[in-house]
């Protein structure tokens, strides 16, 4: 057909899927590739806590064309590490379902700041049942006290984090406890720098295993959803055994 109708260029797209990098700090690891490639092309697109780095390329070889997406992914790669977690329809929860799966591991959760959106994007992934052992919404401190069996007190910090990842994993007799403690969105736009600090923690039956803070920018469900995608990010790394972002 392309050669009876001429149909001229082949034109390939490839998306390549980060998380845990802002879009600016994206944007200045492969600045220099972003202004000197013409063939293939790179877009980026942000969504919370996740960019996306589209290349687009054409030739009149298909395979061609392949061989340069190639090439350029490879440069990318060595500029963003393992921010680089998937491609095209990948999601975060679908690739760390996948890899508990292949580690034979189970996860129980507690989340407060994030008001369930990390059990809902989990549970999305068909049969996540068999991985995700259960969850806690904690919102305030009678529901934390619930949780640990004592009372708790109403500051948040790494250490509490630590503690209920340990105890959620114990109830729900999971192998990884993942718990995200943080201040719940007032409905009013929250600057990175002077907001409250998000802790979270994992924890194995050997004890803590993560334990890490982060401060969050944004309102409402902007600042769920990127509070979550850190979070996942967390264990990710986690099980992949990759250095976590400081």
């Amino acid at each position: 057909l392309g050669e009876k109708f001429s149909l001229g260029d082949f034109i390939r797209v490839r998306v390549l899927k980060t998380c845990g990098l802002g879009e600016s700090h994206v944007d200045h690891l492969i600045h220099d590739l972003f202004e000197s490639s013409r063939n293939p092309t790179i877009a980026v697109l942000a969504h919370p806590g996740q960019v996306d780095i589209r290349l687009t390329a054409k030739g009149n070889d298909p395979e061609e064309v392949n061989i340069m997406l190639d090439e350029l992914e490879e440069k990318i790669r060595g500029r963003v590490g393992a921010a680089l977690y998937g491609y095209g329809n990948d999601t975060v929860e679908g690739v760390i379902d996948r890899i508990l799966t292949e580690q034979n591991k189970t996860l129980a959760l507690l989340e407060s700041s994030t008001g369930g959106a990390l059990a809902a994007r989990l549970s999305r992934v068909p049969g996540s049942i068999q991985r995700v052992k259960g969850g806690w919404v904690a919102m305030s401190a009678d529901i934390l006290s619930a949780v640990l069996g004592q009372r708790a007190l109403q500051e948040i910090s790494g250490s509490r984090a630590a503690v209920l990842a340990q105890k959620v994993r114990e109830l729900a007799g999971a192998d990884i406890g993942l718990a995200v403690l943080g201040p719940v969105s007032t409905g009013e736009e929250l600057a990175a720098p002077t907001a409250e600090a998000t802790y979270i923690a994992l924890a194995e039956a050997s004890g803590p295993v993560v334990e890490t803070q982060r401060k969050f920018g944004g309102e409402g469900r902007f600042l769920q959803d990127r509070t979550t995608v850190m979070a996942l990010d967390v264990l990710r790394r986690h099980l992949l055994k990759v250095k976590q972002l400081s």
